[in-house]
């Protein structure tokens, strides 16, 4: 899918897909995606929807650490 928000085009045929979320409890899921210029998205039920990186990392964050380390690399721990 081809989109172009404020300007910018986001396509999931050349971004590439870093997770998908699928909720426990809920039949749909979410896909997120960074462009080559380090851009984010999601695709899922409801289109396209840009994200900071601050968002992207805290989703991946809550659901996937092994991922988010493989992404983002090692975390500092508290």
């Amino acid at each position: 899918m081809k989109q172009i928000i404020d300007g910018k085009l986001y396509d999931t045929e050349t971004a590439e897909l870093i997770y998908t979320y699928e909720p426990p409890t809920s039949p749909f899921y979410v896909n997120y995606y960074r462009t080559k210029n380090d851009a984010y998205f999601t695709f899922g039920i409801e289109g396209i929807t840009p994200l900071e990186e601050y968002d992207v990392k805290e989703s991946i964050g809550k659901h996937d650490i092994d991922r988010y380390i493989e992404l983002f690399g090692p975390v500092e721990e508290a």
